[in-house]
């Protein structure tokens, strides 16, 4: 395996994410490697340092400066009062397609019902109703 392909699994080696294979021979690579070695010390000191690192909270206006900002960035289209008024443009769709799925259904069934009436209006013809032939 060449340095700089087992410099790139170092990190993974370390959180214990490689296959077999690959960590036999990042292991034959550190052994016979002392820069490599020197590689991994400083990866693994460097995340000691970070994992004893505490989370600090944001300051308590961070939220308040960070709405101001994409607020006037955004020309107050983002967090804004009159943003909370304003109806999406999904909500417009979907009222036009209700209204037009309405309107089709109207004009199906009013068909539908004039082919029904006009089928219901016509009387069957029967031998007792024909005018005898002169």
């Amino acid at each position: 395996m060449e340095r700089q392909r087992a410099q790139e699994l170092l990190s993974d080696y370390l959180d214990d994410e490689l296959s077999d294979p690959d960590r036999l021979q990042v292991e034959r690579c550190l052994q016979q490697d002392p820069g490599l070695r020197e590689d991994l010390d400083g990866l693994r000191r460097t995340l000691d340092s970070l994992s004893r690192l505490g989370q600090t909270p944001p300051p308590s206006e961070f939220a308040r400066k960070l709405e101001g900002k994409i607020r006037l960035r955004s020309r107050g289209n983002l967090f804004s009062a009159r943003r909370a008024m304003r109806l999406p443009f999904e909500w417009f769709s979907f009222v036009i397609i209700i209204a037009l799925l309405t309107w089709y259904l109207m004009v199906v069934l009013e068909n539908r019902r004039v082919e029904l009436d006009a089928k219901s209006s016509k009387t069957p013809v029967t031998e007792k109703q024909q005018p005898p032939h002169p």
